[in-house]
Formats: structure tokens, sequence, C-alpha cells
């Protein structure tokens, strides 16, 4: 049988200080969508930007 499930990890569960190495290691364990959540917190731009520079042409 196959499966339609994915397999969605949040940022929230990370540490935020090095999020660009953790989104990378999201990707890197098969995630299919890593979810950055960046709403609930007052530096939510360094959240989104600092996996923008680990990998270069992610769509966030």
């Amino acid at each position: 049988m196959v499966s339609s499930c994915k397999i969605v990890p949040s940022s929230l569960n990370s540490n935020l200080a090095n999020s660009g190495a953790e989104y990378l290691r999201m990707l890197a364990s098969r995630a299919n969508f890593p979810h950055l959540n960046a709403t609930v917190t007052t530096f939510g731009h360094l959240v989104v930007e600092s996996p923008k520079a680990a990998r270069p042409g992610s769509f966030l």
C-alpha cells in the first residue's frame, strides 16, 4: 500500500540560534516540507534568513 503521508517537522522543535543548520538537518532527514514558524517570535526574520543563506534558492 502506498502512503501519501508527508513529513513536516517544525522549527519550533529546533535550535533557533542555529536555524540554518537545523533547516539543512531537516532536509537531510528526508523531510518533505520543513515548517519554519516565524510568526510567534519577535526575531522571525532571523528564523527565515538563516535557512535561506544555508540553502540559496530555497522557497521560504
